[in-house]
């Protein structure tokens, strides 16, 4: 699932320089994620898609330097990148401090210039903040949040507990 958050910021990197595709990229555990997508036929299926240490953007994390180019058929290493089918012909990779960077993919006709690596670079320190605040899924409740909400239902309402309790079991295969 894409957060909110993240995908507001990448939309607005895209408006803001005519972008027709985009993704954000998290660097968390030596693993470089796709956290947020957008353009393209299917953004929400780039969500969670790892990406290789030789990616554009990858390697913009890596060296922290942005970087607008032109590309050709050519570059092989950019297949993919931002979301887009195939190799882009304009790309632009802004680094997010170590957290992550925007990648953002298209057909322009003309290439990314220093007034949309201004734009993204400012959008991307928010990015930074917001790829540190994310940190493990807030929806997903650590082990002992969990066993203090089962504990908390199990004294207030023993009935839904026991439903609780036989779904949590069927579900790890105890009996």
């Amino acid at each position: 699932m894409s957060d909110p958050v993240l995908t507001a910021l990448l939309h607005a990197a895209l408006d803001a320089t005519a972008a027709g595709h985009g993704w954000i990229v998290s660097a968390r555990d030596g693993a470089y994620r796709v956290v947020a997508a957008a353009g393209g036929p299917a953004p929400a299926l780039q969500i969670g898609r790892t990406v290789p240490a030789s990616a554009p953007v990858a390697v913009a994390i890596a060296t922290g330097q942005p970087a607008a180019r032109r590309l050709r058929a050519e570059d092989v290493a950019a297949t993919g990148a931002g979301g887009f089918d195939g190799v882009p012909d304009a790309l632009l990779t802004v680094p997010c401090g170590e957290a992550g960077a925007i990648e953002l993919a298209g057909t322009r006709g003309e290439p990314f210039t220093i007034d949309d690596i201004e734009i993204v670079s400012l959008l991307a320190e928010v990015v930074a903040v917001a790829l540190a605040d994310a940190g493990d899924d807030p929806a997903v409740p650590s082990p002992e949040e969990l066993g203090a909400e089962l504990a908390r239902l199990r004294d207030s309402d023993r009935s839904r507990y026991a439903f609780v309790a036989r779904a949590v079991s069927a579900l790890l295969g105890v009996s």
